[in-house]
């Protein structure tokens, strides 16, 4: 159903709406659609990947709202060489200088744990509060103990489908985190999530933001919309 309506209190503050956006066009109309914030990459195929330097200029001069710049320099594993986290190092520090101030990133080890060295590394030049540790962490063994030390570090946010395909399979594992952790950490339900879930699996949770591309796999472009019916869904 395209109608939402939240009848429940007991949610506060009601949840914001960040929006995976692979192009300026996209994302200016996240923004007018009433998008609370944008995560800006490049390559939805691939995942999501780091945008253009200038791609990323540009936006940043046309979008009041916060926007959360990708730090993916490559598709595929989350191992990364001590090469390529220079070159992650060299992204953060360009995009930086155009003006960004958040940022999603993810690293692990070859044993499937948060890559700490290179993630304290990185937090050498951006505070914890301007980060989003991605779904990196789905691909994390075990899950709760490496959710713990990105709360341990102060990470800001963490996007997660809950080490699932799909953030409504891995539901119970979000809503455990939260319980855990989302008093230091703000939890974020990504993966999958549309409108069409939202009233009999989303709404009323206790989590403050939640994550969406509304992407249309057949057409291979973002779905406008469920742009809008998902935005105001959560934000009914």
């Amino acid at each position: 159903s395209s109608q939402c309506f939240n009848t429940g209190a007991l949610i506060a503050v009601k949840p914001s709406v960040e929006i995976a956006c692979f192009n300026i066009k996209d994302a200016i109309e996240a923004s007018i659609a009433g998008a609370d914030r944008i995560e800006f990459c490049s390559s939805y195929q691939d995942g999501g990947l780091s945008p253009d330097p200038s791609d990323l200029y540009q936006l940043l001069q046309q979008v009041k709202i916060p926007v959360v710049v990708m730090l993916r320099i490559r598709k595929g594993s989350f191992e990364y060489t001590d090469e390529e986290h220079k070159e992650h190092i060299k992204k953060l520090q360009s995009y930086l200088t155009l003006g960004a101030k958040e940022f999603v990133y993810g690293s692990l080890t070859s044993s499937h744990t948060i890559n700490i060295h290179q993630l304290k590394d990185l937090l050498g030049y951006i505070k914890p509060s301007q980060l989003t540790f991605h779904r990196a962490v789905d691909q994390s063994k075990p899950y709760n103990q490496n959710v713990k030390i990105l709360s341990e570090l102060g990470i800001k946010r963490l996007l997660s489908s809950g080490a699932k395909d799909q953030a409504v399979l891995g539901l119970p594992k979000l809503l455990k985190i939260h319980q855990l952790y989302g008093s230091t950490m703000e939890i974020m339900p990504g993966g999958g999530i549309r409108s069409g879930l939202w009233n009999q699996v989303f709404k009323n949770r206790p989590f403050r933001s939640y994550h969406s591309a509304c992407w249309n796999s057949e057409s291979q472009s973002m779905d406008y919309e469920e742009l809008y019916r998902f935005i105001n869904c959560v934000h009914a």
